[in-house]
């Protein structure tokens, strides 16, 4: 803007130095006829160096404000620092800490000897079970145990506690019979003759004693 004043100033001194410059110059009065030549000769001087001075001063602006919107522009930019992008950083997963429990062992007590069969109405029989007296005389072999459901009638030796639930392995009924001690017997029990003796029916004994059999025992009374 300065620059442009300046050259507005420069151009007024010209124009009312421009008779002076015609002297100097020795330009003749033919060239230049008279006084109101003189004038229209620098008026239209003035106009020519007054519009060059306006395209000037235009191109001038223009350019500064190209100028000004550049240098805005890169204010901008240098402020508009890029976010970092914030990484997400999930947590590990979870390890579950697996713990292996050995298997707990059922059994309480094991036994190995001979089962023998006995009747509901053997000798000495009352047809009723000496613990729970429960009634036996209609063929009923098994027992409704809450915990173990349906199970044999067994007599045992007071090594094993009435009520208490076994499993008899290698019989000639079959293998894992569940069964509950609900009679006493004489000659039945460890170190005896028979460990135990199995409530059974005429059909069941024709299989005799069975040998060797093993008795665990799962449940020590009620």
């Amino acid at each position: 803007m300065k620059k442009n004043k300046f050259i507005v100033f420069v151009n007024w001194i010209l124009l009312f130095s421009l008779p002076a410059i015609l002297m100097t110059s020795n330009i003749s009065t033919d060239q230049v006829k008279s006084d109101q030549e003189t004038k229209n000769l620098a008026t239209s001087l003035f106009t020519k160096i007054e519009e060059k001075s306006k395209n000037e001063l235009v191109i001038n602006s223009e350019s500064f404000e190209e100028a000004e919107d550049i240098e805005i522009e890169e204010i901008k930019e240098k402020q508009q620092v890029p976010k970092k992008e914030e990484s997400v950083v999930s947590p590990p997963p979870k390890v579950e800490e697996v713990i292996k429990e050995e298997p707990s062992s059922d059994v309480l007590a094991t036994y190995t000897g001979n089962m023998s069969f006995y009747y509901a109405t053997c000798r000495g029989c009352s047809g009723f079970t000496k613990y729970g007296s429960y009634d036996v005389r209609d063929g009923k072999l098994y027992y409704p145990d809450k915990q173990y459901g349906n199970v044999r009638i067994v007599s045992a030796g007071s090594e094993i506690s009435e009520w208490s639930i076994i499993r008899i392995k290698n019989s000639s009924m079959g293998d894992n019979i569940l069964a509950i001690v609900l009679d006493r017997g004489s000659d039945i029990g460890l170190g005896r003759k028979f460990l135990i003796d199995m409530l059974t029916n005429t059909d069941e004994s024709r299989g005799g004693v069975n040998r060797n059999i093993t008795v665990e025992v799962l449940r020590n009374g009620k």
